[in-house]
């Protein structure tokens, strides 16, 4: 009798300790502890902790890294700052940002911060510049301002290398030229469509209809862009050939709001759906059911879909 009282003791310890490690990872990967607006998965760099693969981040300043299990490794504010965008150069997170002065302008900052180390290593900022968007060519950091002036990161400021037309995005080529994209200009006086172009070796010139909100970006060497809907919530998604601008295959959904390259498929949202397709002839590799009303943003690592929904709950789900 006593045997089995102390086997029954043992069991309900042993089912304890499981309900409790059980909730710990339905919280981890419920997001109900943290709230973000976007994530990134890291990439793996020899100097950087295995320990940290996803960074979420808020609109406000505040970046979580995330273990492969959305355990918390580390938790940063960056005070008085509003993040657009961040991208990852081996060990350094360069930040996009911009705060507002005293004067009540408003100043674009590029934060650069060391992963591993933890900390802020550099910023550049320039009241002459507000910087549109940011990329990366051969582990070189480049950014372009709203009146197209296209920037290197020097020793303490901004360096100008090229010229470009204003509201101009600038899509990095490997090893070769690169392809630029101009927002349309949506005014009824001077309204002209959104353009891309390649000059040098690769020559070619042709009219978009994608938005100033979702400019089109490279993804296994193909030119991937959102159009204009449609209809009413319904999209064109087209890819082109970068050497001759021509356009290869397109496919229309409903409600995209999440376009991105990953590795080299796309990945996108649908309302509560995430699908994968290959490139160049989208075929679908895989359908993610999920339980949230819209997907804000994604990423992926090996098998694994990490997300952030209208809710700014982080989840991950296995595929």
């Amino acid at each position: 009798m006593k045997q089995n009282s102390k086997t029954i003791k043992v069991a309900l310890i042993l089912l304890f300790l499981g309900m409790i490690l059980f909730n710990r990872q339905l919280l981890a990967n419920s997001g109900l502890k943290i709230k973000a607006d976007e994530i990134v998965a890291l990439s793996n760099h020899r100097e950087i902790s295995n320990e940290v693969k996803i960074v979420a981040w808020t609109y406000d300043g505040v970046l979580y890294f995330l273990g492969k299990d959305l355990s918390l490794k580390r938790k940063i504010k960056i005070p008085k700052v509003s993040i657009s965008d961040i991208v990852q150069v081996s060990k350094s997170l360069y930040i996009l940002s911009s705060m507002v002065m005293k004067t009540g302008e408003t100043m674009s900052v590029l934060i650069q911060y060391n992963i591993e180390e933890g900390r802020e290593k550099k910023r550049w900022s320039n009241s002459k510049y507000y910087i549109w968007s940011i990329s990366v060519k051969n582990n070189m950091v480049l950014v372009i301002s709203s009146e197209g002036e296209l920037l290197k990161l020097g020793s303490n400021d901004f360096e100008e290398t090229a010229q470009y037309p204003q509201s101009s995005h600038y899509i990095p080529v490997d090893e070769a030229d690169p392809i630029i994209c101009t927002d349309p200009d949506l005014t009824k006086l001077n309204w002209t469509p959104a353009l891309c172009y390649r000059e040098g070796r690769f020559t070619w010139k042709r009219d978009g209809e994608w938005q100033n909100l979702t400019p089109p970006f490279l993804c296994d060497n193909y030119l991937i862009e959102k159009n204009v809907q449609l209809k009413k919530n319904v999209a064109r998604i087209s890819i082109s050939d970068i050497s001759s601008g021509r356009q290869i295959s397109e496919f229309m959904d409903r409600d995209i709001k999440v376009l991105k390259c990953i590795e080299n498929k796309i990945i996108y949202s649908s309302k509560s759906n995430i699908i994968i397709r290959s490139l160049p002839n989208l075929k679908k590799i895989c359908v993610l059911n999920t339980n949230s009303n819209e997907i804000n943003s994604i990423a992926k690592i090996e098998n694994a879909i990490f997300y952030v929904d209208d809710k700014r709950k982080i989840y991950k789900q296995t595929y």
